[in-house]
């Protein structure tokens, strides 16, 4: 273990909020600015909450608290606004100005953690050590929230179906004039059903299938349509159970983030999982949010 996989581990907020038991527990504000070049504390600007008050300061990381003394920071007036010491092993009290110095110190069991985390960022996902499938209610919730974005993003029903079948290489060959009355023909019975699915017509979802079903779009193309552009739309006027149902009967996606959570025990059997697995590395895995994600807990709480 070494001092830059702790500030890492610092930066990426990683670690619990509380060392060992006798610490106080440490709300972060704001984790700093990582100083990786400057001289100084490895951390500027931090703001944290703990014994019911609120710090401003810096932060100084280190494996042994004795190194502050060994790295002379005692005899440096840079580290005197430090707030906190993040260190292994509290092995020495540090004192700045004969005030001692609030230590966290990191439980060794997240300790060992760490450094299989660090030992799998280069290759794949850091907790790919942990093989643990989520729990349908963790991929649902980020299902939920892909097709709620997507929605968003996508803008109009009909101008997103278009863009969708812009991209189709089924429609783009049909002759331009066939396409011209196809694009009217299909934007008139979109329209119809549109209506008719946020009035919670019975039969509106299943005739919009039966109409893609009907024409000569290749199994991905429905898929895309269906996934990217369907069921975002729908979202708010049917129920989840509903959709999600439909995007189970669809096959998986197969890319480089399904591939690394494959790794992790989690292999994508439709399209609902994979979509899901997606989000959530989108909302936790590219933020860093370990101690969200209820297989990051694991880290900390084997």
């Amino acid at each position: 273990m070494v001092e830059r996989v702790l500030q890492w581990a610092w930066n990426q907020r990683i670690l619990p909020s509380k060392g060992n038991q006798s610490e106080p527990a440490i709300k972060i504000l704001y984790a700093g600015d990582w100083n990786q070049d400057a001289p100084g504390p490895d951390f500027q600007n931090a703001i944290l909450e703990f014994d019911g008050l609120t710090w401003h300061g810096s932060i100084e990381i280190h494996l042994k608290a004795s190194d502050w003394y060994r790295h002379k920071h005692h005899t440096d007036l840079n580290y005197h606004n430090v707030i906190l010491h993040v260190v292994a092993y509290n092995d020495k009290p540090v004192l700045i100005e004969g005030i001692p110095l609030i230590t966290y110190e990191i439980d060794p069991k997240i300790l060992a953690c760490l450094a299989l985390m660090k030992e799998q960022t280069s290759k794949s996902l850091p907790c790919s050590f942990i093989q643990q499938k989520f729990s349908y209610s963790i991929l649902k919730e980020h299902w939920i929230r892909r097709m709620h974005r997507k929605k968003i993003e996508n803008g109009p029903f009909i101008q997103t179906i278009h863009y969708l079948l812009g991209y189709s290489t089924t429609y783009t060959q049909i002759p331009w004039k066939s396409r011209q009355r196809a694009h009217h023909t299909f934007t008139k019975i979109l329209n119809k059903l549109h209506e008719e699915i946020h009035q919670k017509h019975p039969t509106a979802w299943l005739d919009i299938l039966q109409l893609l079903k009907t024409t000569n779009f290749t199994p991905f193309e429905y898929q895309q349509l269906v996934v990217n552009g369907l069921i975002p739309w729908a979202i708010d006027a049917l129920n989840s159970e509903e959709l999600i149902f439909i995007s189970q009967s669809l096959p998986t996606e197969n890319n480089r983030i399904t591939q690394k959570f494959r790794l992790t025990g989690n292999i994508p059997k439709n399209a609902f999982e994979s979509h899901a697995i997606m989000e959530i590395y989108r909302q936790l895995c590219m933020k860093s949010a370990c101690l969200t994600c209820e297989r990051g807990r694991k880290i900390v709480d084997p």
